[in-house]
């Protein structure tokens, strides 16, 4: 993070914004005091499971969504559904990409 605030001069407050998002990993200071530190891999795979946690406080899943998409809605709720199902979606993208990262970068038996 100190290498993009240094690169950005100002810009560091964008630095900031992404360093105060909860990641619900710990920090690697607080690894390292705990006596171990987690690998590449075991942070992806925590990142994904946040992510699936996050699909699973939706209050619906993707296929509800879809189906409500085909019924006759006023503007805002088809908008509402629309903008819940893209987030969900990108969501799912991203915990996949995360899970396929996470295979490629451990280690191998």
């Amino acid at each position: 993070m100190r290498a993009f605030t240094e690169a950005n001069g100002e810009g560091g407050r964008a630095a900031a914004i992404v360093a105060s998002l909860p990641t619900g990993l710990p920090t690697e200071a607080e690894t390292a005091a705990a006596g171990f530190a987690l690998t590449e891999a075991a942070r992806a795979q925590a990142l994904a499971v946040r992510l699936n946690k996050l699909l699973d406080s939706f209050p619906t899943t993707v296929e509800e969504d879809e189906r409500l998409l085909t019924q006759n809605l006023n503007s805002r709720r088809r908008a509402a559904v629309g903008y819940r199902l893209e987030r969900k979606r990108l969501v799912r993208v991203a915990r996949d990409a995360l899970l396929m990262y996470s295979s490629v970068v451990s280690p191998g038996p």
